[in-house]
């Protein structure tokens, strides 16, 4: 049985969502929304709008976030905004179909001024943020077909339970994850703790002096800086979908798909990069980005952080896992590589030079290292850049 996989938009910039005055009918594989336990705590009072400012500045703690840290830190010279953020995978179990999805929990209050400037100024979002409802990023909204005001079953390592989808709303430029929703119930997922600190920097402020007064109050962080690299800047919506095309294709017993044809030879190409020896095969609109974060890499002498020889690929047309039950691989659309896969086996904690990760998320790609279960030696694409 053929199946119709919709191409990947890869940043949606705009949020959007049904009226939650009123409880939305369910459907026919999803439990009433009256399943889901109502907050017993006084109805939050939310601002019409925010001041909001774009991310320029990560921190890693890997021991943990206190939840005062980001409140403290906005009281810094320089510091116009900071939040935590928990990114893990899940399970989502929409219209009869499984799907993983990467999840970026969020403290609705601290991280709306840092959401992109759609996303931020809609009010209804962070309300239902703060009710344990679910937001999913274009591309998944695409993928799992499911649509606001319907159920989703979520099911992380600790538990599983009942989402309403709230939305779509993107949650970065580009995304930091398929899915967006609360600290709160991320935990009851079982989805770890927060590990992320996203900071806005104040007009005028520089990098250097905020990251130097965070390196004196923070033990064990790890910078980097946000952003595309210098004039450039990303594609959003369906700009990006229909640069990247659909596909039909067969599932295999054996894990694996079978593409048609034309997608394939539109699409696929091999081409040669710098620091790896031969050619790779991958989508033909990865290649410019790819090139670039290992030109990049090179001119700064940090070839010797990537070794060719633990190359893992990057088309390979198959289901995460070769799991039928599991979603199309990234690796199946040729938008992600792997590399570096012996001293970054999946579920380890990442050895990648933090250097090379810093590289390439400016030029559009996300680090399978912040997951809760990291997959360290995987980078694929999140957001197209413009030519």
């Amino acid at each position: 049985m053929h199946r119709l996989l919709l191409a990947v938009a890869l940043v949606l910039v705009t949020a959007c969502g049904p009226d939650l005055s009123s409880p939305s009918k369910p459907t026919e594989d999803t439990a009433p929304a009256a399943t889901i336990p109502s907050p017993t705590r006084a109805p939050r009072v939310l601002a019409e709008t925010v001041d909001a400012v774009t991310p320029s500045l990560k921190a890693t703690i890997a021991t943990g976030i206190h939840p005062d840290l980001p409140k403290y830190i906005r009281t810094l010279p320089g510091v116009a905004a900071a939040a935590r953020v928990l990114l893990s995978n899940m399970t989502i179990t929409a219209n009869g179909a499984s799907g993983e999805v990467t999840v970026a929990g969020v403290d609705p209050d601290q991280f709306r001024p840092l959401a992109p400037e759609a996303t931020a100024q809609a009010r209804f979002v962070w309300s239902a943020l703060s009710r344990s409802e679910i937001f999913l990023a274009h591309e998944d909204y695409r993928r799992l077909g499911a649509d606001p005001g319907t159920n989703v079953r979520a099911e992380g390592p600790g538990s599983r339970t009942l989402l309403r989808v709230g939305g779509v709303a993107a949650n970065g430029i580009p995304n930091l994850a398929g899915a967006m929703i609360s600290i709160a119930k991320a935990r009851q997922l079982g989805l770890g703790e927060p590990t992320l600190l996203l900071i806005g920097l104040a007009p005028g402020a520089k990098h250097a002096d905020v990251q130097a007064e965070l390196a004196n109050l923070l033990v064990g962080v790890q910078f980097q800086r946000i952003g595309p690299p210098t004039g450039r800047a990303y594609l959003t919506g369906t700009l990006a979908a229909n640069a990247i095309g659909s596909f039909l294709f067969t599932p295999n017993p054996d894990g694996t798909i079978t593409q048609n044809a034309e997608w394939v030879s539109k699409n696929i190409v091999s081409a040669r990069v710098p620091i790896f020896t031969g050619s790779m095969k991958c989508h033909r609109v990865m290649f410019p980005q790819l090139r670039g974060a290992l030109t990049e890499l090179q001119d700064a002498g940090l070839a010797n952080l990537i070794d060719p020889k633990q190359f893992g690929g990057c088309y390979v047309p198959r289901f995460i896992g070769r799991d039928q039950n599991r979603p199309i691989s990234m690796h199946a659309w040729g938008l992600a590589i792997d590399f570096n896969t012996i001293d970054n086996p999946q579920g380890a904690t990442p050895k990648m030079d933090l250097r090379v990760v810093d590289i390439f998320e400016r030029w559009g790609f996300r680090w399978g290292g912040r997951w809760s279960v990291p997959d360290g030696h995987h980078f694929e694409i999140a957001a197209l850049l413009k030519r």
